[in-house]
């Protein structure tokens, strides 16, 4: 996967203090560069280079909990000023799913609505491996810590969906996320119940979150213009809903020949196909959990003309049918 998945340098300078903070030696280079501040953005390479040097340099591995427990609201720029003038939780949610993508694209993050409250749901973009639970933890006390900002100490009561299973430190969820996980889960996410989402926000301001609004705009069209290829391909993809588009059309789309297009995707290191399945995948579990879509449509929309390729697809990735992932996860 590419390296071109990015978050911004606040969260890097974070884990950078931490390994201060801890007397860690700063001075080699890692894998992705020099371990310095300065830059407005870092990639998901960088980060797991510094994130595994701190582990061999004897750090925890339970360090993403500890990084992320000194990161308030306030740090996270135009999208924190926004969140702490919601109005309630509901629109706070409603922002930071919006504009998330200003602090960090490493990650996928939506809701999905269910008869009690809601989900925050939480799915890698690009390869987290070896940093996948440093980055989950550190991922979900955030939002955690968003939420709490909004209904106060009522977070300690939420319950986790974690896609891992139990870290022999499991005992620090307790204190520092939730006594309520679920481990070996399907997907990572948050349960919020509906009685939460209309508990009013103490600094809530319709005027100053619409400036926050103009803002996190403004740092997206900066984004658009540094996007990888692999980024165009996706927003092409999931704008037209076109899953089963092909090489060809999709280089003539991005006014460049089949040949150029492959090369550039080499030097991202990945490829046409890998991209298109990556997404069929993240959408097809978007229709599988969000609408009552029968299976057989929800295989049309992805492209697949015989509904059992879908399933021995689906049951690649999964390791379940489609209609067994639904149960579970609806």
């Amino acid at each position: 996967m590419p390296s071109e998945f990015i978050l911004s340098s606040t969260y890097w300078n974070h884990f950078l203090r931490y390994a201060e903070e801890q007397g860690v030696d700063l001075s080699v280079a890692g894998d992705a560069g020099v371990f310095t501040k300065g830059q407005a953005y870092v990639s998901l390479a960088q980060l797991k280079s510094l994130v595994m040097h701190l582990i061999d340099q004897g750090m925890p591995p339970s360090l993403g909990l500890d990084v992320a427990d000194g990161i308030q609201v306030s740090s996270h720029g135009h999208l924190g000023f926004g969140l702490s003038h919601a109005k309630d939780l509901a629109q706070c949610l409603e922002f930071v799913v919006q504009y998330y993508q200003t602090r960090a694209q490493i990650l996928d993050l939506h809701t999905q609505r269910h008869a009690g409250g809601l989900y925050l749901v939480v799915t890698p973009c690009g390869e987290w491996e070896p940093i996948t639970i440093v980055l989950y933890e550190s991922i979900l006390k955030l939002l955690l810590n968003v939420i709490r900002f909004a209904v106060g100490n009522q977070v300690d009561s939420c319950l986790i969906d974690v896609p891992y299973s139990a870290p022999v430190w499991q005992d620090r969820y307790a204190s520092m996320l939730t006594s309520f996980v679920n481990f070996d889960a399907n997907v990572a996410r948050i349960h919020i119940p509906e009685t939460w989402l209309s508990i009013p926000c103490v600094s809530g301001d319709e005027s100053t979150l619409n400036l926050a609004k103009d803002q996190c705009e403004v740092e997206l069209v900066r984004l658009s213009q540094r996007e990888s290829i692999q980024e165009k391909i996706a927003q092409l993809v999931e704008s037209t809903q076109r899953y089963d588009l092909s090489i060809d059309a999709t280089a003539s789309q991005l006014n460049m020949s089949k040949s150029t297009l492959i090369r550039k995707l080499k030097q991202e290191n990945t490829s046409f196909k890998e991209i298109i399945e990556a997404l069929k995948k993240r959408y097809a579990v978007r229709l599988l959990t969000q609408t009552d879509l029968k299976i057989e449509v929800i295989s049309i929309q992805l492209g697949y003309e015989d509904v059992s390729n879908f399933s021995r697809t689906f049951k690649r990735w999964f390791a379940c049918s489609p209609s067994a992932y639904r149960e579970q996860n609806q």
